[in-house]
């Protein structure tokens, strides 16, 4: 059972953050450490110079939002281990689907039907046009 409600982070446009501006080992290190369950203020305390612009607030959206993310492509990746890399359109199709459950679904396309039509239809175009896919035509 998720210990926190998914919000359809990856179909749902977001706003640059200061963290995601931070180069990927730190936000790593961010992301470990809020899964540690590491205090906010020691978070900025071991970034360093790095995290001097960071404050609670930062860290708290970013826990709520692009850390559940990194949460999600945790699971994804301990999965996946040993299978081949599927394209990004195919892996957030299944992250969705890990994430989400009926009602959270309807809840989300229910204000934009087309939003769903335009996934799928996305979804289906890059399966087809995968050349891993054995059902993709080569002529």
């Amino acid at each position: 059972m998720r210990s926190t409600p998914c919000t359809l982070h990856f179909l749902t446009p977001r706003h640059p953050r200061k963290i995601s501006r931070l180069p990927q080992p730190l936000r790593d290190q961010i992301n470990d450490m809020l899964q540690d369950g590491v205090p906010y203020a020691d978070i900025v305390a071991a970034l360093g110079p790095a995290g001097q612009h960071i404050n609670k607030d930062n860290l708290s959206r970013w826990r709520h939002a692009d850390h559940q993310d990194w949460l999600a492509e945790q699971r994804y990746r301990e999965a996946s281990a040993g299978q081949p890399e599927a394209p990004p359109e195919i892996k957030n199709f299944v992250l969705l689907l890990n994430e989400l459950d009926e009602q959270q679904l309807q809840k989300h396309f229910r204000r934009n039907p087309s939003r769903l039509f335009n996934f799928l239809t996305k979804l289906v175009t890059q399966f087809n046009n995968n050349p891993g896919n054995p059902s993709a035509s080569s002529s």
